[in-house]
């Protein structure tokens, strides 16, 4: 799903910044969360778009 809607690189740095407290990126988190379980339960046909994403360490 990233790659197709979302520029992956900048999701993982989002998730990494608030992951290690770097900066509060609650918001876009939770909306990058959102979005990913609205395209796995409509979009995706019920595909678990989700297994295994981990964020990328992010220097």
């Amino acid at each position: 799903m990233f790659d197709d809607v979302f520029d992956a690189r900048t999701a993982d740095r989002l998730v990494a910044e608030h992951v290690r407290g770097r900066r509060d990126r609650g918001l876009a988190v939770f909306g990058l969360f959102c979005a990913a379980v609205w395209w796995e339960r409509n979009a995706a046909g019920g595909a678990d778009v989700l297994s295994g994403y981990e964020a990328a360490v992010v220097g």
